[in-house]
């Protein structure tokens, strides 16, 4: 269960994070959505989204979660409720992040790779505990300076982007 602070703020911005696009059919089971099928009991095959959401509840110390290749379209709250360090949405289909990922000030590493992002928001500077970034393949056209105020943050890597503007402030960072 959600602390009350965070349940809060989740109502808060509950309108910023309003779906896009209608929930993409390959994270749901067959019995509903994941939400629905994990309350519900587990049906027989479940998405790995269902998997993943079911790991993570079972473990409420766990500080990393792996949501890549679940054709997200938007982060699911639930990934959003604990002090994760790591967060792994790579290869999914985000085309925005959620405004409450900022509060994730103790995320350490954050893989955005292979979504078709083509902005960071400038918000993410609140994530003064970033030691990685992982962007390869994204559609970004150019690194936002304010990147380089992130004091922790070591690495960004961007592979497959080779017509991405670095400024020079992020040159030592870049891989």
């Amino acid at each position: 269960s959600a602390p009350g602070w965070l349940l809060r703020i989740a109502a808060r911005f509950a309108s910023a994070l309003a779906p896009s696009a209608p929930p993409n059919p390959d994270c749901e089971s067959r019995r509903g959505s994941y939400v629905g099928a994990v309350s519900q009991g587990a049906p027989r095959h479940l998405s790995k989204l269902e998997r993943a959401r079911e790991r993570f509840d079972a473990d409420p110390e766990a500080r990393t979660l792996d949501l890549s290749r679940c054709q997200l379209v938007e982060v699911p709250l639930w990934a959003l409720e604990r002090q994760l360090t790591t967060l792994t949405l790579r290869d999914n289909a985000l085309r925005r992040l959620p405004e409450m990922l900022t509060l994730m000030t103790w995320l350490r590493a954050l893989d955005l790779s292979h979504n078709p992002l083509d902005t960071l928001p400038p918000d993410l500077r609140e994530l003064q505990a970033l030691e990685e970034l992982h962007l390869d393949h994204a559609r970004l056209r150019s690194l936002p300076a304010w990147l380089a105020e992130l004091p922790d943050l070591e690495v960004i890597t961007i592979e497959g982007m080779d017509a991405l503007e670095v400024p020079e402030a992020l040159q030592h960072l870049v891989w």
